[in-house]
């Protein structure tokens, strides 16, 4: 673990995406292989051990912003409507404002 990482706040962020990706069945698995490519890709670029630790954590966190969509939105079995697709749309954004909280 590199030093510049709080490991009490990763752990929450990581239990979070959790959250995130339980309340989405649709995606099922979906951030651990995110998580996985990014780490397979960041490896094969011969990034620094920590730079691939970054990578597949990024992987990982980077539906986080689910956590703010509503559940009649995420969890539609339909295709979304024009208004239903924006707010999908806002889900990088909010991730983003809870990584910099």
């Amino acid at each position: 673990m590199h030093p510049e990482i709080d490991q009490s706040q990763l752990r929450a962020l990581l239990i979070l995406s959790s959250v995130v990706e339980a309340r989405d069945a649709y995606t099922g698995g979906h951030l651990w292989r995110v998580g996985q490519f990014s780490r397979l890709l960041a490896e094969r670029a011969e990034l620094s051990e920590y730079e691939v630790f970054l990578a597949a954590i990024g992987g990982f966190l980077h539906d986080l912003g689910k956590v703010g969509i509503p559940d009649h939105i995420l969890q539609k079995n339909a295709r979304l409507d024009e208004a239903e697709y924006g707010v999908i749309q806002t889900h990088p954004d909010i991730g983003r404002g809870l990584l910099h909280e």
